[in-house]
């Protein structure tokens, strides 16, 4: 994934460059091209961990709800690890502040579904 996360990055970074280019008074910068490409790859990264996360959660508790909350967190648990590891998969060979900044964002997102995980779980599948 390092590989295609350098590829994908040229391409973008390339584009944007000459969309610079070709724009009246705009002065291109390399810079801020890949700073572009990197903030849109974390963001589309970010929201795909999140939507694993939910699929997982609703996959695995959908059979068996109700049940206890020690098998909610469980599953809770068992979903961010495998939400975080593609994030992590994903951004593989990205190194800069945004990807750090947006790891952070993603565990403060995670801690929120964890403290909420067994109420929201709880409401939606009883109801």
């Amino acid at each position: 994934m390092k590989h295609a996360n350098s590829i994908l990055g040229l391409a973008a970074m390339v584009r944007l460059y000459v969309e610079a280019i070709n724009t009246p008074d705009a002065i291109p910068n390399v810079q801020r091209a890949w700073d572009t490409f990197v903030l849109a790859k974390c963001v589309d990264v970010k929201q795909a961990a999140l939507q694993t996360y939910d699929a997982l959660m609703t996959s695995q508790l959908c059979d068996v709800l109700p049940c206890s909350n020690t098998e909610i967190r469980s599953s809770h648990g068992a979903s961010l690890e495998a939400c975080e590891a593609q994030f992590m998969i994903e951004l593989a060979g990205i190194s800069t502040n945004t990807v750090e900044m947006a790891s952070r964002e993603l565990k403060v997102r995670q801690s929120t579904m964890h403290d909420k995980s067994p109420r929201i779980y709880k409401t939606v599948h009883l109801n």
